[in-house]
């Protein structure tokens, strides 16, 4: 049985509790229990009860509820969409959990996908072969219809994913055999890395993933952390209060030139200066907190958009700081000509 299931089945038999007396349960309160814990339209009649109190046992109520449930899939268009679909013909009698992850693998949706929520955890640790009735099939869907409805009728970013996966594997295999170029040598973790690692990584906004190559190896994130962070101060502070301190004007020079513009702004949130400009805008959001503290929630939101694991490297950085003098400059320079975008200070800083 799976944990929705259980829910189920618990809420079921504690509406019972709650409603029965001397082990029977009245028409009346069977209703209710269905009302409550699924939300279908249900009375007493629909128990084959003559009148709100005519009693019934736990069993006979399981029973009959079981029989309202599938009804009910096969009454609401969306739920009987789902059920036929996954079940891969029409009045499908039951479907199994490795129908479900075979359906929404085939659009690139993973089964660890945390808007699955307890289907999500079926499909992953359950059994995948378990006959599925009508009412436990809704049972595990309930929280996730029209999620789960998107997927399955491909009304998703990427409708056809296996012609999208396609064009990435001849797009990835065309660029393998390219071994030019060479690392970046400024500091030796990005010199002395593999330059034989390739991977390639999508997810589409509607959470349509597809990897290749070496994409569960750690590397090191450079500038492409320079946009989240302008999201974020944006988030925090609002736009209005970070272009305060952050232009948003093509520069024309260099990433790392240490021209400003003429009111002493940086030109926009992914030059040098202006992406410390945004941390120091960021921070500034958190008064009394901790730089660690602060990091911590950074990596936090790194790790929700990328749905793994987000490590700080010391050594990245301790490489970064010791060949830093130019970006010290720049933070100096913005800080004699406009004051620092922090009120208050981290704590320990």
């Amino acid at each position: 049985m799976t944990n929705a299931e259980k829910i189920l089945c618990k809420q079921w038999q504690g509406g019972y509790e709650l409603y029965g007396r001397d082990g029977f349960l009245s028409g009346e309160g069977a209703g209710r229990i269905v009302r409550t814990v699924l939300g279908l339209p249900c009375t007493f009649t629909d128990f084959d009860c003559k009148t709100p109190s005519d009693p019934l046992s736990f069993e006979r109520f399981e029973r009959i509820a079981d029989r309202i449930t599938s009804r009910a899939v096969g009454v609401d268009p969306i739920l009987k969409e789902i059920f036929d679909t996954v079940g891969g013909q029409p009045d499908s009698l039951f479907v199994t959990p490795r129908q479900i992850r075979q359906a929404i693998e085939a659009v690139g949706i993973r089964p660890n996908d945390p808007r699955l929520g307890d289907l999500g955890t079926r499909l992953v640790n359950g059994d995948l072969d378990e006959r599925l009735s009508p009412s436990r099939f809704l049972a595990l869907v309930a929280s996730n219809v029209f999620l789960i409805s998107r997927i399955l009728r491909r009304d998703l970013a990427v409708p056809d994913f296996d012609e999208f996966r396609r064009d990435l594997d001849s797009l990835y295999e065309l660029v393998e055999p390219n071994h030019s170029g060479a690392n970046a040598d400024y500091i030796p973790v990005l010199r002395d890395a593999d330059p034989e690692r390739w991977g390639v990584a999508f997810c589409s906004v509607d959470g349509q993933r597809y990897a290749r190559g070496h994409v569960n190896d750690f590397f090191s994130i450079q500038s492409t952390s320079k946009p989240i962070t302008y999201g974020l101060a944006l988030r925090e502070i609002g736009s209005v209060r970070t272009h305060e301190w952050i232009g948003m004007e093509p520069s024309g020079r260099p990433f790392n030139h240490p021209e400003l513009l003429p009111d002493q702004r940086p030109y926009n949130p992914m030059v040098n200066a202006g992406a410390i400009m945004t941390c120091s805008v960021l921070a500034s959001a958190f008064e009394g907190v901790l730089p660690r503290e602060l990091i911590d929630y950074v990596a936090s939101i790194w790790e929700r958009m990328c749905g793994s694991l987000v490590r700080l490297s010391e050594e990245t950085m301790l490489s970064e700081k010791a060949t830093a003098d130019n970006n010290f400059a720049l933070a100096y320079l913005m800080r004699g000509r406009v004051a620092a975008a922090v009120p208050h200070r981290c704590k320990g800083e």
